[in-house]
């Protein structure tokens, strides 16, 4: 006899309530997902959070009483175990992807079509993490190389400078990645080094982003 999959027990919070009823549509509208809360500011999503532990928490980065990032760090020094995915209108490159280095799932846009919104968070919930490609590509762009040339660079990199960027991307600290791999904290750093050298980026926010771009287009 085959198990019913059980639906995702997500948490919305956004601090419009049109653009809030509206999600809580969209998402109850599906038998794999079931809204336990719904928020207008980020004190009550922190509750909500708390007292239900969903799988998932959706939030925006700008909310009354607590930010979005403010929940994150609450949930990350509590250790909670929902995932935090933002749903932001627009965010620049360099605080979006600071939320990924603070072990946010996603950053998603808001003119996302509801049904890429939910293959998202369904992705999310199986453990993987997304950042919508505008933000990741403004803060790459910066760095004036192309994808294509940065991606050579990682494919002749050695399986540990790989891993090392992978568990980069995950908002690992260098002496968290050492305890993962079985290193020293100070080989990490030689690791990491070695990594920034080749890659010509400046620092783990956008090596975090490249680590996800690519792992997007697998």
């Amino acid at each position: 006899m085959t198990t019913a999959k059980r639906a995702l027990r997500i948490v919305i919070a956004d601090d419009h309530p049109i653009v809030l009823r509206g999600l809580v549509s969209v998402f109850e509208s599906q038998p794999d997902f079931q809204v336990v809360a719904a928020c207008q500011d980020g004190s009550a999503a922190l509750s909500a959070i708390r007292n239900h532990r969903p799988d998932i928490a959706i939030l925006d980065f700008r909310m009354p009483k607590l930010s979005g990032l403010e929940v994150l760090d609450k949930i990350v020094q509590e250790e909670l175990p929902t995932k935090i995915a933002f749903l932001t209108a627009s965010a620049s490159a360099d605080y979006a992807l600071a939320a990924i280095t603070r072990r946010a799932h996603a950053i998603m846009l808001k003119d996302l079509p509801p049904e890429s919104l939910l293959d998202c968070i369904r992705s999310i919930g199986t453990g993987r993490r997304w950042v919508a490609p505008e933000i990741i590509q403004a803060a790459i762009g910066d760095e004036d190389q192309h994808l294509r040339e940065l991606t050579r660079v990682i494919q002749g990199l050695t399986r540990k400078e790989r891993e090392v960027m992978r568990l980069v991307s995950q908002g690992l600290s260098n002496k968290e990645i050492g305890q993962v791999m079985g290193l020293e904290e100070g080989t990490i750093k030689t690791h990491l080094h070695h990594v920034f050298e080749k890659t010509g980026l400046r620092n783990r926010t956008l090596l975090a982003a490249l680590t996800l771009q690519l792992n997007s287009h697998r």
